[in-house]
């Protein structure tokens, strides 16, 4: 059905959670009933064995106390009863709460549904009761009933003929006789009954888990969709990022009014700075560009009548070891101060032209300048 509906792709994780917080989980309420019998077949008889003796030591305690009855002994034979029983049903009923357990967070994991359990009209319905149980649904159920009924019926009854044919072949069997082969043979049909019963749990609880997740497939533009909502829509989140640039570069050309100098490479670079002593103790990088965005900045450099020096090799260097609004880094402080000191010495006339100074390859670092020529 999911197929035809063109939901072939596998449920995600996301819709997988959402239908168990809707208690739509696949689970099998018989898989606990079975296990926990077949443990009791193992475990009944071990601690009764172990509490044979205590019980048959106060069974001949029983008359006596009857007949001399004291409050001595009458609390001691209680206690005694008391605690055999303790010892012979407490792990049993520890046991089995622990496979209760166990067997639903097998199944379900951790967590409560409270959204399965809340009352709906449709749950009450008669009319929607009569149409589960003729849903398909209600067909597997009753077949499932019907085969495990049979099955059992015919393992009982096995069971019981070879305990008569045990007896009619045998008439001098004693009463202790009769009842450890009775005892036997109930034991050994209610594990052939409970392991046959686990075997339908199981594959019933696969059948459940399959169609759950048949009926969770998505199609993949479902997939496509929640892919969006979780991510974000990506021509959405491009058109945000376009504009953030947008904005940011605004502000950074409208910063190169307040710098000090541009220097550039002469047309691949550009770097504009901002020396304010009051503000940081080093020169602080307000705008940088490359290639067409170097170009802008030296037009809005020429248009606030902001001095632009040449100087190929501190303009390559500057660009790569610095960001916006960062100070420039020590081991340029040399190489930027003579270049601040040689802009501050030029007069009006030559401030309002494209200069040239020339900074000593030996005063960057080799290693910047070999940065620099990299993504030149």
């Amino acid at each position: 059905m999911a197929e035809r509906n063109g939901k072939t792709e596998k449920a995600t994780p996301k819709k997988i959670k959402e239908a168990r917080k809707e208690g739509r989980i696949a689970k099998s309420h018989e898989l606990f009933s079975w296990l926990s019998l077949l443990l009791a077949t193992f475990l009944v008889p071990q601690f009764i064995s172990s509490a044979g003796l205590k019980l048959e030591a106060l069974f001949y305690a029983v008359p006596y106390i009857v007949t001399k009855p004291t409050a001595h002994s009458a609390t001691t034979a209680l206690d005694s009863g008391l605690g055999t029983m303790i010892n012979v049903i407490g792990p049993i009923v520890l046991g089995t709460a622990l496979l209760a357990i166990v067997v639903s967070v097998a199944q379900t994991g951790f967590g409560l549904f409270f959204k399965s359990v809340t009352p709906t009209f449709s749950k009450i319905s008669p009319a929607h009761g009569i149409k589960r149980i003729f849903s398909p649904t209600g067909v597997t159920e009753m077949v499932k009933s019907t085969i495990k009924i049979v099955v059992v019926a015919g393992l009982g009854y096995s069971q019981v003929k070879g305990l008569t044919n045990v007896l009619s072949s045998n008439s001098s069997i004693g009463v202790g006789q009769i009842v450890s082969e009775t005892a036997g043979i109930i034991l050994g049909a209610t594990r052939v009954i409970a392991g046959f019963g686990l075997i339908l749990a199981v594959a019933d609880y696969a059948r459940q888990r399959k169609q759950l997740m048949d009926s969770l497939k998505m199609s993949k533009q479902e997939i496509k969709d929640e892919m969006k909502e979780d991510m974000g829509d990506p021509q959405i989140k491009s058109r945000i990022r376009r504009v953030q640039l947008q904005l940011a570069r605004q502000r950074m050309m409208n910063s190169i009014a307040s710098a000090t100098v541009v220097v550039v490479n002469p047309t691949h670079f550009a770097v504009a700075l901002a020396y304010e002593p009051s503000r940081a103790p080093a020169p602080r990088v307000l705008a940088k560009g490359k290639d067409n965005l170097a170009l802008l900045i030296k037009e809005r450099a020429h248009e606030h009548h902001v001095p632009i020096v040449r100087d190929p090799a501190l303009a390559r260097v500057l660009y790569v070891s610095t960001n916006i609004d960062d100070q420039i880094p020590p081991v340029l402080y040399k190489a930027v101060a003579k270049l601040l000191a040689f802009v501050f010495r030029l007069s009006a006339f030559a401030k309002a032209q494209e200069v040239s100074h020339s900074t000593p390859e030996s005063e960057v670092p080799v290693e910047l300048l070999e940065k620099a020529q990299a993504i030149a």
